[in-house]
């Protein structure tokens, strides 16, 4: 229930100790003033005990990087920090061995939490190098361990978190510039990775444990980061003169759930072929799309009066685009998901169809979506948000709507779509309250009615239901060439008239 925010807080905090390496001379001092820069631009202060520079080497003790965000705070305490200066011009910096991270606060239900972690690390080089004003820093490390103990407290009863984290053979740079934008580039790819949790709930003996593990891992990023005095307008900056693309990819990886409260056992587990996240702020606007493959989990309890059900997906993927400043023009926005080759076992199948009445084939779900539309607000503004909240208005405009694919395979039939409409938002009277739309969409349904046979064959469907569903079917459609297929186009005029296949519904 810690925010993401939080989240982001203290991995920030994490990363400017082993932060993220180019050539130039570049003394001791200068890149500790980058270290500091990039400190400042993300939001963190950082306190030294004390310091002292002789030979070409900066020491410091008792540094403390420290992040407010809405709630609570996060602080990381690294015991001593050098940096040396190299006779090729570099810097190299030497951490302790260890580091710690406290994060303490309340989230928005009002439950507090107080988390403790320490990372550690093994054969851990950094190298600084370039420029004053651009400093890259170059990293590798034979090991990097993460052990975090978290206790929540609050009206759902109080619970105990532990993770245990490893990274092996991580290797990356990270490289700032400041200027009137920071900017930045980071690249990292590791070894196997390994995370352990367990949590435990005091009032009532549940206990949760997971465990998640994958080949390796790969991260790149860069953009072009505003500079702002106060912390908190750094997103709105962002989002309305700022820019950050990237992308991370998962190796192949298994994870198993066990879940165990009075008496009752649940495991879950399953494996996948590796996963893809795409990412990009920019024009204003924020992209995500992620894809995993091969992907197989299997469910199994003491409360279930069924073997252990391993369900299997080919591909799995979502993506979502969306504007993020307030504008009087629109922009981009889409929505995707992807669900491709859903298949269930035999076993599974048999406990409402035994005797194979419908098709064992996998199921398929594509849906794409794409738009334009504008915020009428700054969705920055908490003061604004509360008063749209508050008032009986649009809190944005939808300009176009455009279905570019639509796909569902179940049970032996199929519906696919497209389709596109414009919307206008000075008419709120013809579809009560709704910018009007104008457009037309196209779809069409093959083996719907074959379908329907099977269903009444195997009695989840009574006869007399289905005839109603072949008559509401044959309002909107029309039988098309082939066997079992049947087609609707719906239309909605500037006027607002309705039509389905030509002829008028409203």
């Amino acid at each position: 229930m810690i925010h993401s925010r939080l989240f982001s807080g203290a991995c920030s905090a994490a990363l400017i100790a082993f932060a993220p390496a180019a050539q130039a001379d570049i003394t001791a001092r200068e890149a500790w003033d980058s270290f500091k820069a990039y400190a400042e631009i993300s939001g963190q202060n950082i306190e030294v005990g004390s310091e002292s520079e002789t030979g070409g080497t900066l020491r410091l003790s008792d540094v403390q990087v420290s992040i407010l965000f809405p709630g609570g705070a996060a602080r990381s305490e690294l015991s001593s920090l050098s940096f040396s200066e190299q006779s090729d011009g570099s810097v190299a910096i030497t951490l302790s061995p260890d580091y710690t991270i406290t994060v303490n606060g309340e989230d928005v239900d009002g439950e507090k939490f107080d988390m403790r972690a320490t990372l550690t690390h093994d054969g851990m080089n950094i190298i600084a190098a370039g420029e004053p004003e651009a400093v890259t820093w170059t990293y590798t490390a034979d090991m990097l361990k993460l052990a975090m103990n978290m206790a929540a407290t609050g009206g759902g009863g109080d619970a105990d978190v532990t993770v245990d984290m490893s990274v092996a053979d991580m290797a990356g740079s990270y490289a700032f510039a400041e200027g009137e934008s920071a900017d930045l580039s980071y690249d990292t790819i590791t070894g196997a990775v390994r995370v352990d949790m367990t949590v435990s709930e005091s009032d009532h003996g549940a206990q949760v444990r997971g465990s998640l593990a994958f080949d390796g891992m790969e991260f790149a990023a860069e953009g072009e980061l505003p500079v702002t005095e106060n912390p908190e307008d750094f997103a709105r900056a962002l989002f309305k003169a700022g820019s950050l693309t990237g992308a991370y990819r998962l190796g192949a990886g298994t994870f198993a759930i066990n879940i165990t409260d009075d008496g009752e056992n649940f495991d879950l587990t399953g494996n996948s072929g590796g996963s893809e996240v795409n990412f990009a702020i920019q024009d204003g606007g924020f992209a995500y799309d992620t894809l995993t493959s091969n992907i197989d989990v299997t469910v199994a309890s003491n409360a279930m009066p069924m073997p252990p059900v391993t369900v299997s997906l080919a591909e799995y993927g979502a993506s979502l685009e969306m504007p993020m400043a307030q504008s009087d023009e629109p922009g981009d926005f889409g929505l995707g998901l992807r669900f491709v080759g859903l298949s269930v076992p035999e076993d599974l199948w048999r406990m409402f169809d035994p005797s194979q009445v419908l098709p064992r084939s996998p199921a398929t779900f594509i849906l794409d979506l794409s738009g334009k539309a504008n915020w009428l607000f700054d969705i920055f503004d908490e003061d604004a948000t509360e008063a749209m909240e508050e008032m009986d208005e649009m809190p944005g405009e939808l300009h176009a709507l455009t279905l570019d694919a639509l796909q569902l395979s179940l049970g032996g039939a199929e519906l696919t779509g497209s389709g596109a409409f414009t919307f206008d938002n000075n008419d709120l009277e013809t579809f009560d309250g709704m910018p009007a739309p104008e457009g037309v969409i196209n779809l069409s349904l093959n083996g719907g009615n074959g379908l329907l046979d099977k269903l009444v064959q195997l009695g989840y469907i009574q006869s007399q239901d289905a005839m109603g569903m072949r008559m509401m079917m044959g309002m909107f459609s029309v039988v098309a060439e082939g066997e079992d297929n049947l087609t609707s186009e719906i239309k909605v005029s500037k006027d607002g008239q309705v039509f389905a296949n030509g002829q008028r519904l409203q």
